[in-house]
């Protein structure tokens, strides 16, 4: 079968942005065609519009990237939406997870995955991680700090191996 996804940011405000340096000529006989271009790994299609620039133009994400603290993550993380707002910029994806739960008082069935309550293993509530090797960036050591501590908070996600990281400082 053949399935078919699309893709829209929540606000208009919001899309991509290229800096390209065009010859008058080709920037005459673009600037006012319906452009769409396919963007990202799984080549969505995206509405284009061309627009000059001026010349003091700053590169508005990483105009210097060693200015800000890093944290990569070295494992999935438990973490809130609320800490992750935090960061200035990320890149970040989520994965799910979910695990097993038993009673060891009441559990004697122990190979078929049951309803909670019954006599046998049940799944916990889904929860979505952030997966390893998101990257977060900060302004601020101070929010970083926060951020940090927010991983090591989740001692029990710490001792199984989850909320790693690595931070780099400015």
């Amino acid at each position: 079968s053949f399935r078919q996804s699309f893709y829209q940011f929540k606000s208009s405000d919001d899309g991509f942005a290229f800096l390209a340096h065009l010859e008058k000529s080709d920037y005459d006989s673009l600037k006012n065609k319906s452009l769409i271009m396919p963007v990202g790994g799984e080549n969505s299609l995206f509405n284009v519009s061309i627009e000059p620039i001026v010349s003091e133009f700053k590169q508005p994400v990483f105009q210097n990237k060693d200015a800000y603290i890093k944290i990569i993550l070295t494992s999935d993380a438990l973490l809130t939406n609320e800490v992750v707002d935090t960061a200035h910029f990320a890149i970040a994806e989520t994965v799910s997870f979910r695990h097993l739960k038993t009673d060891p008082e009441t559990t004697t069935e122990w190979s078929s995955l049951q309803k909670k309550g019954s006599k046998s293993p049940f799944f916990s509530n889904k929860k979505e991680l952030f997966a390893r090797s998101s990257v977060f960036y900060f302004s601020e050591k101070k929010v970083a700090d926060g951020f940090v501590e927010a991983l090591e908070k989740e001692i029990a996600m710490r001792q199984i191996g989850y909320n790693q990281y690595l931070m780099q400082e400015k």
